[in-house]
């Protein structure tokens, strides 16, 4: 799940800012949809360029080299939740403080 997650911000990394498709006539180019609950309205829409996969060669030449080095500079061990730098009350606390807070007396 990891990877898949990495894999994903690295392609938005990647193709976040492409430019607008233009024409062989430098007309930038526009697609116009009509979406259903328009009910017969339209939406006009930027065209960009096809989405680059540039960093897949950089991945390639990474993973071959750590395969030959035999080492790892990766994070062996997961990291922390982000929610285990909080405490966590009792249950029985946290529904007296719940109780408390609606509490008209």
């Amino acid at each position: 799940m990891k990877s898949r997650l990495k894999l994903a911000a690295l392609h938005f990394n990647e193709n976040s800012d492409r430019p607008q498709a233009v024409t062989k006539q430098d007309v930038e180019r526009y697609d116009v949809i009509q979406p259903k609950y328009k009910s017969g309205g339209y939406l006009v829409r930027k065209v960009h360029v096809k989405a680059t996969y540039g960093y897949v060669e950089q991945l390639l030449q990474e993973t071959i080299e750590q395969c030959n080095t035999g080492g790892s500079d990766l994070q062996e061990e997961d990291p922390k939740p982000l929610c285990s730098a909080f405490e966590r009350p009792g249950k029985a606390t946290a529904i007296q403080q719940h109780k408390s807070r609606f509490s008209t007396t």
